[in-house]
């Protein structure tokens, strides 16, 4: 779609229309890429373009990168289905970094394959001990210590629990490993 400025010639009264270039939407900007609609919004969500929003957690542009001229933001079209659309100046930056755009999130996929080897890696690890099972603290900090790539969602996915109980519990065992290195004789209080 073709956007036009228009501004008021104060000489002659007249309007004058200026254009801004061709804007797309994100969806045809995945279709000229070759990706559906969602991958697109989520390869543009880990480049940082696009923000989850409101209550269902949609993929829009944020008020910040519109202003910065990245694009437009359309809250309440006609159609009534909020939208928005790239400027040629962010899909010219787009279409240039595609690919290493797309292999860095593949990337991060990959560590969904991660969180299956941990899984499994955990279970053989369990299996194999003689005395009792380890209890959630003690398998979040197994999962930390033989996974570092792993973020805390992750981890919490491998050992069964929500996100902010692995932040707790790793930043826990932080604040022990502080203590003990400014204590004298390295002792835990």
């Amino acid at each position: 779609m073709r956007y036009q400025a228009s501004t008021l010639d104060r000489e002659t009264g007249e309007l004058v229309d200026t254009d801004l270039g061709d804007w797309i939407t994100v969806t045809e900007f995945g279709q000229r890429m070759g990706v559906g609609r969602r991958r697109v919004r989520h390869i543009l969500h880990h480049a940082g373009l696009l923000r989850p929003e409101g209550q269902h957690g949609r993929f829009r542009l944020p008020y910040e990168m519109a202003t910065a001229g990245f694009g437009k933001r359309h809250d309440k079209p006609a159609s009534g289905r909020p939208f928005d659309v790239l400027s040629p100046r962010a899909v010219a930056l787009l279409e240039r970094d595609w690919e290493m755009l797309v292999s860095d999130h593949d990337g991060e996929l990959d560590k969904v394959g991660l969180v299956a080897k941990a899984s499994e890696t955990l279970a053989s690890f369990e299996a194999g001990r003689i005395t009792h099972q380890l209890d959630t603290t003690g398998r979040i900090w197994w999962v930390r210590d033989h996974f570092p790539d792993l973020n805390h969602a992750q981890i919490g996915a491998v050992v069964g629990v929500r996100q902010p109980r692995v932040s707790k519990v790793i930043q826990a065992r932080a604040e022990q490993q502080r203590r003990k290195t400014d204590s004298p004789t390295g002792a835990v209080n």
